[in-house]
């Protein structure tokens, strides 16, 4: 699926912060950031396909990578808020045009990783959960170093973090509903916004910093 980092934003001038109070991302378009996409997704679909992990654990570690970008922005001096209102609806735009256009998924999550059916269930899920918060990690350090080494701006970071998620996400749904019709696109995008976007936008806006951000 090819897309291309942006920016796209229609806000009034008089709605933005003052110059000094809070800094805006700026728009960018470097081929740079679908190099470093590629790779990230590699690492991804590796910890995934090797280690098995549920689906909950997979969404949770994109999560917590756009979790850790959200932080590291903050402490920038960003708007947090409109970064969050941003990437929601970034992140559901891609979930929707890879819905519409039926691609094969760009990230096939094992069976296991779907069923969650584990032994020992609840040991399982406190490894699953340290897992994933391992790979999120894993995925934030990359992004990071690669920002710093090739000089992405922050939209391009998040056009990486958004598109590893969307990824996901688009896995995901097309394991649950395999016939991808204009009522089951509705439902999920239903779903999109009235679950996960209040919990990926808490998680976003929380005001405590996400352990092992560095």
């Amino acid at each position: 699926m090819a897309s291309q980092p942006d920016d796209n934003r229609s806000v009034p001038p008089e709605s933005l912060p003052p110059p000094q109070a809070q800094r805006m991302i700026p728009e960018v378009d470097n081929s740079k950031e679908a190099a470093a996409y590629r790779m990230l997704r590699q690492v991804l679909h590796n910890h995934l396909t090797a280690q098995g992990l549920t689906l909950l654990s997979a969404l949770a570690s994109v999560g917590r990578l756009l979790g850790h970008l959200a932080w590291h922005l903050q402490g920038r001096g960003y708007d947090l808020q409109r970064f969050a209102e941003d990437t929601l609806a970034k992140l559901g735009g891609q979930l929707l045009a890879r819905l519409r256009e039926g691609d094969v998924p760009l990230l096939h999550l094992p069976a296991p990783a779907l069923t969650g059916e584990l032994p020992a269930r609840a040991a399982a899920e406190r490894v699953e959960q340290a897992h994933a918060q391992e790979l999120g990690d894993v995925l934030w350090r990359l992004l990071k170093e690669t920002s710093e080494e090739q000089r992405l701006t922050p939209v391009g970071a998040r056009w990486i973090a958004v598109n590893l998620a969307a990824d996901v996400l688009y896995g995901t749904e097309r394991f649950l509903h395999p016939e991808l019709g204009p009522d089951e696109i509705e439902e999920i995008m239903d779903w999109f916004q009235r679950v996960f976007a209040p919990q990926l936008t808490a998680l976003l806006v929380g005001s405590v910093p996400i352990t092992g951000e560095s």
